[in-house]
Parts: structure tokens; C-alpha cells; sequence
């Protein structure tokens, strides 16, 4: 499954980001993770930007759910390629390929590890 998901030679998907000055159109591969802030989502992208949207992470949950991202916590929804690897050590964190540290909820655990043994 993980597999199918890495592999998926479908054409670019964008997404539409709305922010202050108009929509900006982002490809799902350049995003490495959201996090929660509030009513608002911090969308991370590869080359080290952020992007503040006024959208909720549970929006870009369903959004984005189908194109390889899984979310980790109530904070975090990451795309499943940029995880490095799993630690269960200090609760439970996933590393991603640019070295950030992003906690993984008990809840959330065991769907992670399914996903990643798999």
C-alpha cells in the first residue's frame, strides 16, 4: 500500500491556497506537513517555506488524505514520503527527511506503524 502511494505516477496535483493577496496554486509534492495553529494551518513546504492559511487542519485532512499524507496528531498531518523514520522513544516522534521532530499521539500510533510496516 505504501508502495502504491510512493509510486503513484498520476499526473501533478496542485492545491489551491488561498492568502491575503489572491490563491496560490501549490503542488501536493512540494508540501511537507500542516500544523494546527488554531482556526488557522501552517502548511510547510519542502524548500523550508511556510504558508499561514486561514483553513482548519481537519479541512486539508480531507483534502489531501488521498495523495500519501497521514495525520500524526491533532496537530500534524504529514506527507507520508518525507517521513524518515518512527521513534518510540519520548512518547513517540516521526524524523523527517529535513530532520524536523513531529509527535505522534498514542491514538494515532498504531495506524502509523500499520501504515509504515505495511
Amino acid at each position: 500500500k505504501l508502495e502504491a502511494l510512493l509510486s503513484n505516477n498520476s499526473p501533478v496535483q496542485k492545491i489551491a491556497i488561498p492568502s491575503m493577496e489572491g490563491i496560490r496554486l501549490e503542488e501536493v509534492n512540494n508540501i511537507s506537513y500542516c500544523e494546527s495553529d488554531n482556526y488557522y494551518t501552517i502548511i510547510h513546504l519542502r524548500s523550508g517555506e511556510k504558508i499561514i492559511v486561514s483553513k482548519t487542519l481537519k479541512e486539508y485532512d480531507k483534502m489531501l488524505s488521498e495523495d500519501g499524507f497521514i495525520r500524526i496528531h491533532q496537530k500534524f498531518l504529514v506527507k507520508i514520503s518525507e517521513i524518515k523514520n518512527y521513534s518510540k522513544s519520548d512518547g513517540g516522534f516521526v524524523t523527517l527527511n529535513n530532520g524536523t521532530h513531529l509527535t505522534v499521539s498514542r491514538r494515532k500510533k498504531d495506524d502509523l506503524i500499520k501504515l509504515l510496516t505495511t
